[in-house]
């Protein structure tokens, strides 16, 4: 009886690893089923390459800085690779660049931006298993239930920027002689200046940057809302950021307004 007991507990011991590890292969599986090939927007929109979360999805390791390389559109993330290893779930795959479209709330013109990118997420004992894992995601990952017109950050703030001074939100598209607006007009438009990077490299192309103009005709507020890359958006913000406009007018009054503004870089030989 001893000698049987004995047996069975050492059978035990090398067995149960055993089912762990198929547990573990099955939870991998099903997870590289369920997120391959997906592009995923990044929460807070971090644009480090290689980040660690915790359990609850807050990052603990890894750049905090917004956007990739300063455009907040290129914080996406394709997953290709899921790995399940030592309570610790690892995503890799390529950063994904596009447009977004303000009214259709959509990216359109993606392209892989070349840099793979590596999250590991800890897991709990508790955590090992899909529904939990999904969880953890959506905390690291926008989800449709997120408004990403709100959650976008500002590339640009005046320093005396007051949000309550923006009394209206209405594009320059949307004026109408029913609402009794004109929209902001240009007076000091100066052009931006070339990065040596995007020189060099040739790249040419337009971005869109959501710009208010507020009361006195000022740029109060510069948001991207399509990115070129090398240093070309960064360029687009300082030079707009000092152009004046007379401002719009609705009844007679001077208001803040937003309109989209698209700046061109043409390379000329």
């Amino acid at each position: 009886m001893r000698t049987k007991t004995r047996w069975l507990s050492i059978f035990l011991i090398f067995c149960t690893p055993l089912l762990h590890a198929d547990q573990t292969r099955d939870l991998q599986k099903a997870l590289q089923q369920r997120l391959s090939k997906q592009v995923f927007i990044v929460r807070n929109f971090y644009g480090g390459d290689h980040l660690s979360f915790d359990s609850q999805g807050n990052l603990v390791k890894g750049d905090k800085k917004v956007g990739y390389k300063g455009c907040w559109c290129a914080a996406q993330l394709q997953i290709e690779k899921v790995e399940v290893k030592n309570d610790k779930l690892i995503l890799r795959g390529p950063r994904i660049r596009g447009s977004y479209d303000s009214k259709t709330k959509s990216f359109s013109k993606l392209f892989l931006e070349g840099s793979t990118v590596q999250f590991d997420i800890e897991l709990s004992a508790t955590q090992m298993n899909e529904d939990a894992i999904v969880g953890i995601l959506e905390q690291i990952f926008l989800t449709r239930k997120d408004d990403l017109d709100r959650l976008i950050p500002d590339s640009w703030r005046a320093a005396d920027y007051n949000p309550a001074g923006e009394v209206a939100r209405v594009k320059k598209d949307a004026a109408s002689p029913e609402q009794n607006v004109t929209a902001p007009k240009p007076v000091h438009t100066p052009d931006p200046e070339y990065s040596e990077e995007a020189r060099s490299r040739g790249l040419q192309g337009s971005l869109i940057l959501w710009v208010v103009v507020d009361e006195k005709g000022d740029v109060s507020r510069i948001k991207l809302d399509r990115c070129l890359g090398m240093g070309l958006d960064e360029r687009a913000i300082q030079s707009v950021s000092r152009w004046k406009f007379k401002p719009a007018i609705r009844n007679g009054q001077p208001i803040a307004l937003q309109l989209n503004v698209e700046v061109t870089f043409r390379l000329y030989r």
